[in-house]
């Protein structure tokens, strides 16, 4: 007698859309910081990181068994880094703003005082 056995067929796991991605502008962002002018740039990879980070979460809460563990966790790490980053350059942004316009505001009345 034949036994009936029901042969599972298990579909490789892919990577998340965009994780690695993700990861690295996570990081750079936080790179940027340092980098004055770059400030700018860390913003933007930032935002970038978030929003792909979200979206690649997103595609991988609807269907977990579809991607693999590992790029989840890339795209979280990215998009904390993505936080990071941007809550860091825009406090950098603030302070340097704040000591060059005190700078611009010392000179100015600098001027003033010597012309009276």
């Amino acid at each position: 007698m034949m036994e009936n056995n029901d042969i599972q067929i298990i579909a490789p796991k892919e990577q998340l859309k965009n994780s690695s991605a993700v990861l690295i502008m996570g990081i750079a962002s936080i790179v940027c910081i340092c980098c004055g002018p770059m400030t700018i740039a860390g913003i933007v990879l930032g935002i970038l990181a978030i929003v792909l980070g979200s979206k690649s979460l997103k595609m991988y809460r609807e269907n977990p068994d579809l991607y693999t563990e590992a790029s989840m966790k890339n795209a979280k790490a990215g998009r904390v880094c993505g936080i990071i980053g941007v809550s860091m350059s825009v406090i950098w942004a603030i302070i340097a703003l704040a000591i060059c316009g005190s700078i611009f505001i010392g000179v100015m009345m600098e001027s003033i005082l010597e012309n009276m």
